[in-house]
């Protein structure tokens, strides 16, 4: 059993072997490794970032205002529980607690917008964009032409 699950954790994080490694063509060892690389998945996860700033500014200007969301946590008491009973005599003494809860509760409010500013926004935004896809393509070259010539044991060091 241990095994089996073992095996069903490699296969769900698509975890690669040294085994993997020497059946695999030089190419394809450096597209494996240089696609982990956090270098690289940084600058995808900035990018997505910046795509969805360009995406919110591009439907508020579809729409022609903005709708900013806060959010703020509120209070729910609890249901009462009555706890540490005691008894003296012909009397019981108990001690009710009421656990709070909390429930975070939003509110959108439509605001006008500076046009030319969310324009250039966007053309800030598309311009990093563009600077980080270079960094990207770089480093990930820079990677491919480091591993690329390693034998299937070196390349998996890096892996």
């Amino acid at each position: 059993m241990k095994k089996i699950t073992i095996c069903l954790l490699l296969v769900l994080t698509s975890c690669v072997t040294l085994d993997d490694f020497k059946q695999m063509s030089a190419q394809q060892r450096a597209e494996t490794v240089c696609s982990k690389q956090q270098v690289l998945r940084n600058i995808d996860s900035k990018i997505a970032a910046l795509q969805n700033s360009i995406d919110g500014s591009r439907n508020a200007l579809a729409r022609g205002y903005r709708v900013p969301r806060e959010c703020h946590e509120i209070e729910i008491p609890g249901d009462t529980k009555i706890t540490n009973c005691t008894k003296t005599e012909n009397q019981v003494q108990c001690v009710e607690t009421r656990p709070k809860r909390y429930k975070t509760e939003c509110t959108e409010t439509p605001v006008a917008m500076d046009s030319a500013q969310e324009k250039e926004n966007i053309r800030g935004w598309s311009a990093e964009i563009d600077s980080l896809r270079f960094q990207r393509k770089d480093k990930y070259q820079q990677c491919y032409n480091q591993i690329y010539p390693l034998s299937p044991e070196e390349a998996y060091k890096y892996y």
